[in-house]
């Protein structure tokens, strides 16, 4: 330990000498001690030896602030390269060598893109579509205004783009037919493919009021997404009802056989088309999950007998490879990655990368990168994906940003929304 008071009192030759000797003693071990020393004065040091701290008195010299470890040496410039190295930057840095920052970065970037995901996803109150600033491309597809789209196809009711070009009918015979129109016909009457038959010959509900039902039972590992459905009037009536009149209509989906499990996919009416005549729904249909049961659900406003001659599901038809752009928006030069998310709803499994791909263009499309894709997961209960890509775009020149969103390998998907892009630098 080495302190003083710093006052040299007279004194003899050696009395002063060695009072002396201790006060540059102290000054050469920066007043060092387990106790703080009892005369201080602003801005002075000590190296506190109790707790291995070196500590400077402030300005006002009312109290010692810690400035480091006695064991610890301090940072040297030649230890921080322009780029930043570990884990800090010096002035004239430009990150690029930073450490331990990407993942806590990406984490935030990752929260405010799922937030802005997620509003698009639970609100279709307004069109969502262009840039603000740097930040581009965000799009609800709630109108039809993509550049390009080789092989696909809007969906104007339900605001995506699907790489299926339309319905097809699913097989009469496959399934099994459940539901409580078992009188008359039967229930498989509604499949038979008799599509003119007498009320006597068809699938009936006649048993008093209550819901008349009638759908497919698709099977084990069958889940089948409707995107149509149409049902046709007996051949002797002009509506579906004992009484002659239009009453409500469902399409409802199901994963236990309607015993816990029912969703509306579908809530209309079915008016009175007349003889031998089809009510074709082919809009309108909820269709963001798939389900092993689907059932036509017939309403009771118009007496207890409800009939059909023919019940038909539809579902998507085959897939197209399909791509997906925008026009190109206009971005500040030299932009090196791009960060993008978008969402969609696989109607297969999809695997990121091979079936779906991401690419950017900072050139105005004539150079395309591919993205690395990660899924985020499914936005509450929409079962949109949302999805992060990031793309290396270095080797690009240009200010022209577009993104490319690619299908592949004939998987069926819908694209629901483009959450947005920015360019780094």
């Amino acid at each position: 330990m080495a302190q003083h008071d710093y006052v040299l009192a007279n004194a003899s030759g050696a009395g002063y000498r060695a009072d002396n000797n201790d006060m540059a003693q102290a000054i050469l071990t920066n007043n060092s001690g387990a106790f703080a020393p009892s005369v201080t004065e602003a801005y002075m040091w000590w190296a506190d030896t109790a707790n291995g701290l070196l500590k400077q008195r402030n300005a006002a010299n009312t109290a010692w602030i810690t400035r480091g470890d006695l064991a610890t040496p301090f940072l040297q410039g030649s230890d921080v390269a322009a780029g930043g190295s570990a884990g800090l930057l010096r002035a004239d840095g430009d990150g690029s060598g930073l450490t331990g920052v990407l993942a806590i970065d990406q984490v935030a970037r990752d929260l405010a893109a799922s937030t802005l995901a997620y509003a698009i996803a639970q609100s279709d109150a307004a069109a969502i579509a262009g840039s603000v600033g740097q930040f581009l491309f965000t799009d609800n597809y709630q109108s039809d205004s993509l550049a390009v789209k080789t092989d696909a196809f809007y969906d104007a009711v339900n605001d995506w783009y699907t790489n299926q070009s339309g319905s097809v009918l699913i097989s009469q015979a496959s399934g099994t037919p459940i539901g409580n129109m078992s009188a008359f016909g039967g229930l498989s009457a509604a499949y038979d493919g008799v599509i003119d038959q007498a009320e006597a010959s068809c699938a009936a509900f006649d048993s008093g009021a209550g819901n008349a039902t009638n759908g497919k039972d698709w099977g084990s590992g069958n889940s089948k997404t409707v995107t149509r459905f149409r049902v046709r009037t007996p051949s002797d009536k002009t509506d579906f009802s004992f009484s002659q009149g239009s009453v409500s209509l469902k399409l409802q989906g199901s994963t236990d056989n309607f015993s816990s499990s029912v969703v509306d996919l579908y809530t209309g009416t079915t008016g009175v088309p007349g003889i031998s005549t089809w009510v074709d729904v082919a809009s309108g249909i909820v269709m963001s999950s798939a389900y092993r049961y689907h059932r036509v659900v017939f309403g009771s406003e118009n007496g207890s007998r409800r009939s059909v001659a023919e019940v038909e599901f539809y579902e998507a038809d085959t897939a197209t490879n399909m791509i997906l752009r925008p026009s190109a928006s206009t971005i500040l030069a030299d932009a090196q990655t791009v960060l993008g998310y978008f969402m969609y709803y696989p109607i297969v499994p999809v695997t990121l990368e091979s079936d779906l791909l991401c690419k950017f263009s900072i050139d105005g499309g004539s150079a395309f990168a591919d993205a690395s894709l990660f899924s985020l997961g499914t936005i509450g209960g929409t079962g949109k994906i949302l999805v992060r890509a990031l793309a290396d775009v270095s080797g690009q020149s240009g200010t022209s940003l577009i993104y490319s969103l690619e299908s592949d390998n004939n998987k069926a998907m819908r694209v629901t929304d483009f959450v947005g892009a920015v360019p780094f630098y």
